[in-house]
């Protein structure tokens, strides 16, 4: 029987309240008398009694009891962060054990799922589906949505950055977007002017603190890793109409995503113009700008796709880009009209 958002809401009433309660107890002048002692007694309970009490709670429902795995890691975070560093004693070397222990654990469980998922799919749908696509639904049954979507982007990157360029034409019913429209020279050029300013950038703020030096240069390049495998991405991950279940599988290479039934499509407009200021006027394309378009499609009900990390988008109206406008545009006006 499936579970009522009353009945799910009730499964997370004591843990939220136990982690109120810890949080609250860090700020009263009984923890500044004993601040040692009570340190470790909350650690303790944000990674042992937090996680059991919320292992009771979902037991007799419907939500997987490996979800407590993210209960144990929001409770090394909470930890992390309420209790100072020099107060935290046994949590400290108990974090680089705990750590690689709970990665290791959500690699065995997607890799299980997604073993799972290619058993049950049959031949023909699982050749529709791409890493992205089973690693989405493999973490989608494991963690709440969100977590998933960021989940499966991070693993995404490397993926991407070393999969070879996959060979051979389009399939039927597929479309790519990003062969004539020249945004793989304009990203690689950019990553080049950013490399050499990145350095510029790095010897001026090593003048006033080597570690903000060190960490800005860490978080932008790893920012130019994700843009790279964003790029090496693309041809893996082309727009692909189905035209057997009336939808539009519209993806841009792992950032965004969304599938569009064709029975919400209004109209198709082969156009490049700029479309007119409007929060519900999107483009498909997460470079915004720096990207082009050249099809419109207008929609009769708001729609919404997921952009970088699983971050909602909703439009009215939806600029694309497509290598074979033609060809776009008469299958999907035809199935329009149907």
């Amino acid at each position: 029987m499936p579970m009522t958002l009353s009945r799910r809401l009730s499964v997370f009433v004591f843990p939220l309240l136990i982690v109120l309660f810890l949080i609250t107890l860090t700020f009263t002048s009984f923890f500044k008398q004993t601040p040692t002692v009570l340190s470790q007694a909350i650690i303790l309970d944000l990674i042992i009694t937090l996680p059991l009490v919320y292992l009771i709670s979902i037991w007799k429902t419907s939500i997987p009891r490996y979800t407590v795995l993210s209960c144990v890691v929001i409770g090394m975070v909470i930890a992390s962060v309420i209790i100072p560093q020099e107060h935290q004693g046994f949590f400290l070397p108990l974090k680089g054990i705990l750590i690689p222990l709970i990665e290791f654990s959500i690699i065995g469980m997607i890799a299980y799922k997604s073993i799972q998922i290619k058993k049950k799919m049959g031949a023909d749908e699982l050749s529709a589906l791409d890493f992205y696509d089973k690693i989405m639904l493999a973490t989608q049954d494991l963690f709440p949505s969100t977590i998933s979507r960021v989940l499966s982007s991070e693993i995404a990157v490397p993926y991407y950055i070393f999969k070879k360029r996959p060979t051979g034409s389009l399939r039927e019913n597929e479309f790519s977007y990003y062969k004539k429209s020249g945004i793989t020279i304009v990203i690689y050029t950019m990553m080049l002017l950013a490399i050499a300013e990145l350095s510029v950038v790095h010897i001026l703020l090593e003048k006033f603190n080597t570690t903000i030096a060190w960490i800005a240069s860490g978080l932008t390049f790893y920012s130019m890793l994700q843009i790279l495998a964003l790029v090496r991405s693309l041809p893996h991950r082309n727009h692909v109409l189905d035209s057997e279940k009336n939808i539009l599988r519209l993806k841009y290479g792992f950032s965004s995503y969304g599938i569009l039934p064709i029975t919400n499509i209004k109209s198709i407009l082969l156009s490049s113009r700029q479309m007119a200021e409007d929060p519900m006027n999107k483009t498909f394309s997460p470079l915004g700008f720096l990207d082009t378009h050249n099809v419109i499609v207008e929609l009769k009900n708001p729609w919404t796709y997921y952009g970088f990390y699983g971050r909602e988008t909703t439009c009215r109206k939806l600029a694309l880009y497509i290598d074979d406008k033609q060809e776009f545009y008469d299958k999907i006006s035809r199935l329009i009209t149907e």
